[in-house]
């Protein structure tokens, strides 16, 4: 982000009463299936990293609002599950916001993303078991028989796992999130690269690896809850594996074809879901085990 179009979008949020005016109505709309929540966590994330505490409530109530007014007029299966992605995805932006506000670093907020997901999809199992059954009820009522079977789709498959993906989904798309409002905070005092190295030096922890080794187990044993917790908790070593796909450009790409290398990495990364997203999630594994980093800027010298 250019440091002069962020102080300028800066000035206006700078009021807390104005940003909760635009935050509100994000919310709302966002609530009638427009496809704006993101600006919203943008914003809610700005204020969290920027301004003071004492502002933050009023930017907070004005995202939440709509959200628990909605809740009392929900009669339609796909609004609900308009609501609950948005409140999952707000109470994220908030949680890891305050954590990377707290702790300024992306290696403590992806380990307490992805573990805190996988807690948080364990005690769904706990409170709901039949959770499983509730997916595939609805995934049923979204798609013709005729076509599914046409299309040789397993219903019944996805449903075992359909809670860790949608958790992937709004986790992702959090943290892409949070590196924008960063990033603009970095531009208001000219700190965009300083935020750039921040991000190219997020890597995997011990204890990730070891709460992953868990729920590796678990899923090989069968336990209900245990592939959607690990699904949730592979998402955010995506982002480490990319981070040394960044650090390879920086140090073996000229500048000038940067930008389109990374388009189509992430391009090829949708494209060829979920097997090459996994090689990215393995190489941040392995990253953790063994310096990649360093061997990356050993082979460049």
């Amino acid at each position: 982000m250019n440091n002069a179009l962020a102080k300028n979008l800066a000035k206006y949020v700078a009021n807390a009463n104005t940003s909760s005016v635009y935050v509100l109505t994000l919310s709302s709309l966002s609530m009638l299936g427009v496809p704006v929540m993101w600006l919203a966590g943008v914003i809610v994330s700005f204020y969290i990293l920027e301004k003071e505490s004492s502002s933050h409530s009023l930017i907070i109530f004005a995202a939440i609002l709509p959200i628990f007014l909605t809740f009392f007029f929900l009669e339609d299966v796909v609004l609900w599950q308009v609501f609950w992605q948005v409140l999952l995805f707000l109470g994220l932006i908030i949680v890891l916001s305050y954590v990377l506000r707290s702790y300024s670093s992306w290696t403590i907020l992806l380990q307490f993303a992805g573990i805190f997901c996988a807690a948080a999809i364990i005690a769904l199992y706990i409170i709901y078991p039949a959770i499983d059954a509730w997916w595939y009820e609805r995934l049923s009522s979204f798609f013709d028989p005729a076509d599914l079977a046409q299309a040789n789709v397993n219903i019944e498959s996805y449903a075992k796992y359909a809670t860790g993906m949608q958790s992937v989904t709004v986790l992702i798309s959090v943290i892409f999130n949070i590196i924008i409002a960063r990033v603009w905070q970095a531009g208001i005092y000219d700190k965009v690269l300083k935020v750039k190295k921040e991000l190219l030096a997020a890597k995997a922890t011990y204890t990730s690896l070891l709460v992953i080794s868990l729920l590796v187990i678990a899923s090989i044993y069968k336990v209900n809850w245990g592939l959607d917790a690990l699904i949730a908790i592979l998402a955010p070593i995506f982002f480490v594996g990319a981070s040394l796909f960044h650090n390879l450009l920086q140090t073996h790409c000229k500048k000038k074809n940067r930008a389109l290398i990374a388009t189509m990495f992430y391009i090829m990364n949708l494209m060829l879901f979920p097997y090459l997203p996994l090689l990215v999630i393995s190489v941040g594994i392995l990253d953790c085990m063994i310096d990649l980093r360093q061997k990356i800027y050993i082979t460049r010298k």
